[in-house]
């Protein structure tokens, strides 16, 4: 049995302390602690083992249930060709207009499509109006990449697939937290199998059979 723990694939298995967010969205239901945002008359589906957003934001509630600087995310997703899908950090409340996550007045860290839908970026803003946006390389929209962002006290580190991409020099002292978020309600949706959002939980055990 085990509390606060999972089992992991490094150097041929192990166990290590779950991270604070940890979700395989298996099931059918919106897991408990997320829910789905409407942009665009769109929702948020789980099934198969994954959820898939199209023409709404789905995240993680309340938003004072935040994560600061020395945080991790990890996803396996699947972006589409289209404009606006993101996946990441982001700063806000749960709102679709002015100070929701997303909307343009906070704080963000994500891989993301932004304007275009084309190329795969890595996009950091500090206040949600100015954005520094790197093109991640060619390829990886419509097929399952892994992607990790690592949230530091002076950097942002992008990773698709183990390889760092990109690191952006930025201090992002405000609170985030994780979304998934896909605006146009269009039929090319976007997808994440599973996610982690670590530091880890304090304590935990595993009893070995």
């Amino acid at each position: 049995q085990n509390t606060n723990t999972m089992i992991v694939a490094a150097d041929g298995g192990g166990v290590s302390l779950n991270s604070i967010i940890n979700e395989s969205f298996n099931g059918t239901g919106i897991p408990s602690g997320w829910s789905s945002f409407a942009w665009t008359g769109g929702n948020s589906t789980i099934s198969g083992g994954s959820v898939t957003v199209s023409g709404a934001r789905f995240n993680t509630v309340a938003p004072t249930q935040t994560f600061g600087p020395v945080s991790v995310m990890e996803f396996v997703a699947t972006f589409g060709a289209a404009p606006y899908q993101h996946i990441g950090f982001g700063g806000g409340n749960d709102a679709t207009d002015s100070n929701g996550m997303y909307t343009g007045q906070n704080a963000w860290a994500m891989f993301s499509t932004g304007n275009q839908s084309s190329v795969l970026r890595a996009r950091t803003s500090l206040n949600g109006t100015t954005s520094v946006d790197v093109d991640m390389p060619t390829g990886l929209l419509g097929s399952s990449h892994l992607y990790r962002i690592e949230w530091n006290t002076n950097d942002i580190k992008y990773y698709v697939d183990g390889t760092l991409i990109h690191t952006e020099s930025a201090t992002i002292s405000e609170t985030m937290r994780p979304g998934i978020s896909d605006y146009n309600n269009d039929g090319t949706v976007i997808s994440v199998d599973w996610m982690k959002v670590s530091p880890y939980v304090s304590s935990g055990s595993f009893v070995s059979r």
